[in-house]
């Protein structure tokens, strides 16, 4: 039975991913910071510590770990725990998988389309240019950390993801909320891109790369369906039968209760899936109104 670690593993997409690899006959083992299960395994970053046991017969790593990038207002320390968390815990990886003691063949990591920075209405490839901005920087460094693993002969591949929308937690809680409550609006101008993409689909892309072998690639991970927020809104709106308000939640009020982490909100990123579909990948749920449905109905 092939054995794949998962890093992050106990968070919203770490665990379902566990499932759907499980379901598929791998066993997984999990890093993470404080093991309750027979499958988890402590690792440390501040101590620079990892339980090498956790590699025994692993053929593959999942790297989804990192702080989260919208738990906390940004402070100076918070910016630097969210670079930390990603940077360190991918260069405590490589300092093991440099030692040649394993037998893992490729490395998947998670990064995010916030590589990009605010891009209008730009057409985002894979190919295109690193943004300014934190996120873009925090992206930067990570999957410069993430390169330095196929340079000791594992294969590697970085998937961008976008907003991840799930029944159990992330993003959609928030932009449906007051949306729940008929007083749903967009953001800002409204017209900033929002690549988004269903958890399910998310984790059937990494169990896609790692059985296809399409390695030492940058994928984007985001639906075809690309809507702008107002768009979003709006769809959100009708699929939970609610009233859509078509007035914004103003930019200056929403930098001044979220301070720098609006940008999160207020950034354009109009990325193309179509290199991931060209693999042979084919999404579940293509369109926002469809993945929104699926969830909903749950």
């Amino acid at each position: 039975m092939k054995k794949i670690i998962i890093t992050g593993g106990t968070g919203l997409v770490g665990k379902r991913l566990t499932t759907f690899l499980q379901e598929k006959g791998y066993e997984v083992n999990i890093l993470c910071r404080n093991p309750k299960q027979p499958n988890e395994y402590k690792w440390n970053i501040e101590a620079n510590f990892i339980d090498e046991k956790v590699f025994e017969n692993a053929i593959a790593i999942i790297h989804l770990a990192g702080a989260g990038v919208a738990d906390k207002r940004w402070t100076d320390e918070r910016k630097q725990e969210i670079i930390d968390s990603r940077v360190k815990s991918t260069q405590l990886l490589f300092q093991y998988l440099a030692k040649g003691k394993h037998q893992i063949q490729s490395f998947i990591s998670a990064s995010a389309v916030g590589f990009y920075g605010d891009r209008k209405n730009e057409l985002l490839t894979e190919t295109s240019s690193n943004g300014t901005g934190f996120l873009a920087e925090v992206c930067q460094l990570w999957e410069n950390e993430v390169e330095k693993i196929a340079s000791i002969n594992i294969a590697v591949s970085k998937i961008r993801i976008g907003i991840v929308l799930s029944k159990d937690g992330g993003a959609l809680p928030k932009l449906d909320f007051p949306i729940r409550f008929g007083i749903g609006a967009y953001i800002g101008n409204g017209k900033q891109f929002v690549p988004w993409i269903h958890i399910d689909d998310l984790c059937q892309i990494f169990i896609h790369l790692f059985e296809h072998k399409n390695q030492n690639s940058t994928y984007n991970a985001c639906a075809p369906d690309v809507k702008t927020n107002k768009e979003m809104s709006k769809t959100i709106a009708h699929v939970l039968h609610r009233p859509f308000i078509p007035f914004p939640a103003p930019e200056f009020v929403l930098k001044t209760v979220m301070g720098e982490m609006a940008t999160m909100l207020l950034m354009s990123n109009n990325c193309t899936s179509k290199k991931i579909q060209q693999t042979g990948f084919v999404f579940q749920f293509p369109t926002l109104e469809k993945a929104l449905e699926n969830i909903y109905q749950k």
